[in-house]
Parts: C-alpha cells; structure tokens; sequence
C-alpha cells in the first residue's frame, strides 16, 4: 500500500514537472516569437528610414543648382544677369563674318584686349555709369603675378561684362614661331590663361571664347599651314576665335585725338549694322579711356544695342572656329597691318 502510494505521487510529481517544463517553453516561445516581431518591426523601420533618406538624397541630388543673378553660368563666361544682352560667340561670328542673315537688331559689342590693368578701373567706371558692358579679352600673364589685377578681373565679370581669352603671353615669337602658329602651344597657354581664371573666379567659370594676338585674320593674310591644326583644335573643344570688323585705331601706334577716335568708328558704322569694336586696355592705353565716352555716346545716338560675347551654344558647336576661313576681312593688308598689338 504504502509503495501504492509512493508510486502515485511520484507519477504526480512528474506530470507536474512536465507541466511546468511546457509551460516555461511555451512562455519562451511566445518571448521568442513576440521578440522577433518587434525586431522586424524595427528592421522594417530602419529599413523604411534608410530607403526616406535615400530617396532625400536622390531628390537633392536631381535638384538643379540655383543660380542667382550674380552668379556666373556654369561652364560660361557671364553671370546669369548677363543672359538678356549677351548673344552666344558662334552667332556673333555669323552677324560679322558670315554671309548668313542673323536676326539680331543694330548691335556693338565693345572688347578690350591685353588686360587688365590699372586702365581698366577706369573703363569699367565709365562702362557702369553709361548702363553699358565690354568683352574683356584677358591676358593670363596679367593675372600671374599681381592681385590688383585679379581684383580688377573679379569686377569685370561681378558687373555684368564677359570674359574671353587672349592667351598667356601675346609673344609671337612663342606663339607663331617662323610666322606660323604653334597649335600645342598656342593650346597650352589658352588652357594656362583659362585656369588662371578659374582660379580668380571659381570653376564654374570657363571661357571657350579667344581672340588670337594679331588675329585670326593675320593668320589667313599669311596663309599660315598649321592653321587647320589649330582649327581641328578649337573644334573639339567648343573654342570660338573672334576677331573685330571695327576699331578706333589704339592699336596703330598712332596718336589719335578723341574726335579722331570717334570719326574712325564712325566710318566703320555708316556699313556694319553689327559691330565688334576693337580696343585696348593695356596699360599704355590712356587715350582709349579718354575717348571711351564719346565713342559710347555717338554709338547710343546711332541706335545701336551694347551686347557682350558668351559661350557657344551646345546646339550650335559646329559653327566653331574653323568657320572664320571664309573671313572676308583675312586678306585686307590694312586691317592686318592694325594687329601689332
């Protein structure tokens, strides 16, 4: 009997520990499965977090950069506020050099060549308070080594004229050695000028717009056989040369009054509906500051518009440099001969 009962309640003891094993795993489990659910929760949410995050990014990312008017274009010559007066370099070439009618009203468009220098603050006071701009065509050795004239090249594109390249050092001798332009030369120092820029004005500023010391019209007079290489060049990397169709004569050498000055761009504009006008801002180059005003004022009493040289159009690459073969001006001993400069 009493081995009965020690048997019984060993049985009972049993079913109790089973019971309370079940009970804690089940209890485990659940810990276990509810843990689990929490966790991909969790996952999910983080995940979701990471895929918002991404998708802000993404969202930044597509975000075009806002220009402000004071900004200059990336990958151009101008600031944005310079849009409404410039007109892209390859159909300035089509207005003056072309026989192809352009439909652009009566224009000028003012460019100084071989500066800055201490003229130019002066030119660019008269240009701010006549309302009108310039295309500054800029020597890289100006900049090198003097920060007045970096100074003077932040101001030139900080109100609203453009930049263009003159190369780095207007040296013949470098440039067109035996009288025929150096292609990989004349490159070298058009990307030295340009990176000297740069480096003044940030990167978004590139300038694809040169006028050659002398002229591209020099070079034709002189039938020059490398200048289909540096064609090719100027080609492929969107460069357009412009040359002038007018001037007011500093470049003679000669000592010309104001009235000389004006009655020489005078001449120019009784033909040229569209006119790119040569001058000079070196720093030998007094008189051109002097007679600047008067030339502005007898261009404004002809009707004719003040426009600035940008960057070629992407659509319109093609028209490049190599197009000035047909410059009907190349052959022109007198227009040549006004180039030493």
């Amino acid at each position: 009997m009493k081995r009965k009962e020690f048997y019984i309640k060993k049985q009972k003891r049993r079913k109790k520990i089973t019971l309370i094993v079940c009970a804690i795993l089940v209890l485990g489990i659940g810990a276990f499965a509810i843990s689990k659910a929490f966790s991909s929760s969790d996952d999910k949410i983080v995940a979701n977090a990471k895929s918002d995050d991404t998708k802000k990014e993404n969202n930044t990312e597509q975000k075009p950069k806002v220009i402000g008017p004071n900004d200059i274009i990336p990958g151009d010559n101008i600031i944005k506020s310079a849009e409404s007066y410039a007109v892209p370099a390859n159909i300035v070439y089509k207005m003056i050099f072309s026989k192809e009618v352009v439909k652009q009203p009566k224009s000028v468009f003012l460019t100084f060549d071989d500066g800055p220098s201490e003229n130019t603050d002066e030119l660019l006071n008269i240009l701010k308070n006549e309302g009108v701009h310039a295309t500054f065509f800029v020597l890289g050795s100006q900049l090198e080594n003097s920060d007045k004239n970096r100074e003077r090249l932040k101001r030139e594109i900080d109100e609203g004229n453009a930049i263009a390249n003159h190369s780095y050092s207007h040296n013949y001798k470098i440039l067109y050695p035996g009288n025929s332009v150096n292609p990989s030369k004349f490159m070298e120092e058009f990307n030295k000028t340009n990176k000297l820029m740069q480096d003044v004005l940030g990167t978004d500023f590139d300038s694809k717009v040169v006028r050659m010391p002398g002229g591209y019209i020099s070079r034709k007079y002189y039938k020059d056989p490398h200048l289909k290489e540096l064609d090719k060049d100027f080609k492929e990397n969107n460069i357009v040369s412009i040359d002038w169709d007018a001037e007011t004569g500093d470049a003679t050498g000669r000592n010309y009054t104001v009235q000389q000055m004006v009655n020489n761009v005078s001449a120019y504009a009784k033909s040229e509906k569209h006119m790119v006008l040569l001058m000079h801002d070196a720093a030998a180059k007094k008189q051109t500051v002097k007679a600047l005003p008067a030339i502005i004022k007898y261009l404004k009493g002809q009707g004719y518009e003040f426009k600035v040289i940008s960057n070629a159009k992407p659509e319109d690459k093609n028209t490049t440099a190599s197009n000035n073969e047909s410059n009907s001006n190349a052959s022109n001993p007198e227009q040549k001969a006004t180039t030493a400069e």
